[in-house]
C-alpha cells in the first residue's frame, strides 16, 4: 500500500468531513446502526427477534440500502430459510465472531443462506466496530486499489475467495484506521474506515465512465496516473497468474516532447515481455523486445502484441508472423510510423507493429465494470501468448538473419518453412505433389504407414 497516498487522502477525508453534510450524515447513520446492532445482536436477544425487528435491522444496512425493492428482497430471504433460519444464521454469525473468525467460519455462514457476504459483514461491523469491517468487492477492493494495493493479488492460489480476502484485509484496514486517527479522527474505528473506503471508491476510484473521460480529455496528470496505474497493475497481476512470471513494466513513458497540460496522446501503459532482444536497434545491446502490451492513449484503449523498431525490421517481422501463421482471421494488424496512439508530431521516428484490439472511449464507458474489462483483456493477452510464445525462437532466428523467410520467396520454400517450423520434414517432391493435388481437386487422401506425418 502507498502509505504516503493513504496519509494524504486520510487528511483530505478528515477535512471534508468538517464541511460535507453527506459525510457527516453517513457517520451519524453508521453510529445509529451500531447502537441498534449492539442492542439486538446479542446471544440472548437474537432468539427472540420478531420478523419486524429483523426487517428493520436488515433494511438499515448498506446491503439493503441500495436495493430498489427492499420488501421483496427480505420476503425472498424469509421464503428461503424462514424467520427461524434468519435467527439461527445471526446466532451462528455472532457466536463465531465472538470466538474469532477463520475462513471456514465465513464459508459455512455464507453457505447457510439468508445473510450473504455484504449483509453479514455489515452486521459484524455494526456489532463489533473495533474488531470487524464491512466487505463489498465492488467498493472495498477498488478503494484499496486507489491506495496502490491489489488485495487479491497478494494472496496465494487457492486462497482468493471472499472468505480469505475478507480476513486478509485486517492489516490494511488497521493501516487505514491508524491513518485516520493520525489525520485527527481520534475515535476512528472500522466503521469510519468503511466510510473512508466508500469515499475513495465514489470519488477517487476508476470506473468505466471515468476511464472513458480520461481517454477523451487526453491529459496525463498525477491524478489520472493515480487512477489508471492501479487498473493496469490489476491486469498485470491477473496476467502473471495465467502465463507465469515475465518481465513487466507498468507506467507511462514520457515522450520528451509534450508540454505541461497539453493533450499528450499516450496516457499510461503496461508491457509484458514476450520475446526480449528481438528486433535490432541502432544502439548496440538495446535490441527491441516484443511485448504483450496495453496502452491508454487519446480516445482509445488498445491491447495486444506490440513492438517498435526500424521499418526494415518491422516489415521483416510482419512477414514472419504471416508465414508462421501467427496472424489469424479477424486480427487487426497495424504497421505505421511513429508510436501507437500518438501523433507523428509527438513521436515522429521509427515504425511499429501492432496486432490486437482497440476500444473507443465510448465503448469503454459502456462496459459493465472495470473488472470484467480487465478479465477480457487478460483473456485476449493470454491467447496471444499461447499462440506466439512457442514460435519465439523461430522468430528470433528469422529476425537475426538465420533461416529467413521473406515476401517474394518461392512458394515451395514458404511451404517447406511452414512445415519445418512445426517439426515436419518432407522432400521437395512430396511437398510439390501434395500442393499439386490440392490445386487439382481440393481434396487429398494420404496413404502410408503410421508415423510418416500424415496427421
Amino acid at each position: 500500500m502507498d502509505k504516503g497516498r493513504l496519509a494524504q487522502l486520510a487528511t483530505e477525508f478528515a477535512k471534508e468531513l468538517q464541511t460535507s453534510d453527506e459525510l457527516r450524515s453517513h457517520v451519524a447513520e453508521h453510529q445509529r446502526r451500531i447502537e441498534r446492532a449492539q442492542r439486538l445482536l446479542t446471544l440472548e436477544r437474537i432468539p427472540t427477534l420478531r420478523e419486524e425487528e429483523l426487517k428493520e435491522l436488515f433494511f438499515d444496512t448498506d446491503a439493503f440500502g441500495s436495493r430498489p425493492n427492499k420488501e421483496w428482497e427480505f420476503k425472498r430471504r424469509v421464503a428461503k430459510v424462514g424467520v427461524e433460519g434468519l435467527r439461527n444464521a445471526l446466532l451462528e454469525l455472532i457466536e463465531r465472531a465472538e470466538r474469532g473468525l477463520i475462513p471456514e467460519d465465513l464459508k459455512a455462514m455464507w453457505e447457510m443462506g439468508g445473510l450473504g457476504a455484504l449483509l453479514s459483514t455489515n452486521l459484524l461491523c455494526y456489532r463489533f466496530p473495533d474488531r470487524y469491517w464491512t466487505y463489498s468487492p465492488n467498493v472495498t477492493l477498488p478503494a484499496f486499489r486507489v491506495l496502490g494495493l491489489d488485495v487479491k493479488a497478494t494472496l496465494p492460489r487457492g486462497q482468493k475467495s471472499d472468505a480469505y480476502v475478507y480476513l486478509a484485509l485486517r492489516e490494511p484496514m488497521d493501516q487505514v484506521v491508524a491513518a485516520l486517527q493520525a489525520a485527527g479522527l481520534s475515535e476512528a474505528d472500522y466503521s469510519v474506515a468503511d466510510i473512508f473506503l466508500w469515499y475513495l471508491q465514489s470519488t477517487k476510484a476508476l470506473t468505466p465512465q471515468r476511464l472513458a473521460e480520461i481517454l477523451r480529455v487526453g491529459k496525463r496528470t498525477v491524478q489520472t496516473l493515480a487512477q489508471t496505474t492501479p487498473f493496469l497493475d490489476q491486469i498485470a497481476a491477473m496476467l502473471q497468474e495465467r502465463i507465469g512470471e515475465v518481465e513487466t513494466k507498468v507506467g507511462a513513458m514520457p515522450s520528451g516532447k509534450e508540454k505541461k497540460g497539453e493533450r499528450v496522446q499516450y496516457l499510461d501503459a503496461a508491457s509484458f515481455v514476450l520475446a526480449d532482444q528481438l528486433l535490432p536497434a541502432k544502439v548496440p545491446g538495446k535490441a527491441h523486445p516484443l511485448f504483450l502490451h496495453i496502452r491508454l492513449s487519446l480516445g482509445q484503449l488498445w491491447w495486444g502484441v506490440y513492438v517498435w523498431g526500424s521499418r526494415e525490421a518491422i516489415e521483416r517481422l510482419r512477414n514472419a508472423f504471416e508465414q508462421l501463421g501467427l496472424i489469424e482471421e479477424g486480427d487487426e494488424v497495424t504497421v505505421d510510423t511513429g508510436s501507437l496512439g500518438m501523433s507523428k508530431e509527438v513521436w515522429p521516428g521509427g515504425v511499429y507493429f501492432a496486432l490486437g484490439h482497440r476500444m473507443t472511449a465510448d465503448e469503454v464507458a459502456d462496459q459493465s465494470s472495470l473488472d470484467s474489462l480487465a478479465a477480457t483483456i487478460v483473456e485476449d493477452l493470454t491467447e496471444y501468448h499461447e499462440r506466439i510464445a512457442p514460435h519465439v525462437n523461430e522468430l528470433r532466428r528469422i529476425m537475426t538473419g538465420g533461416e529467413t523467410v521473406l515476401k517474394g520467396a518461392k512458394l515451395s520454400s514458404l511451404l517447406r518453412h511452414a512445415l519445418t517450423s512445426q517439426g515436419l520434414h518432407f522432400t521437395e517432391w512430396q511437398i510439390a505433389t501434395f500442393y499439386t493435388a490440392l490445386q487439382t481437386k481440393g481434396f487429398v487422401i494420404l496413404s502410408g504407414i503410421s508415423g510418416t506425418g500424415k496427421t
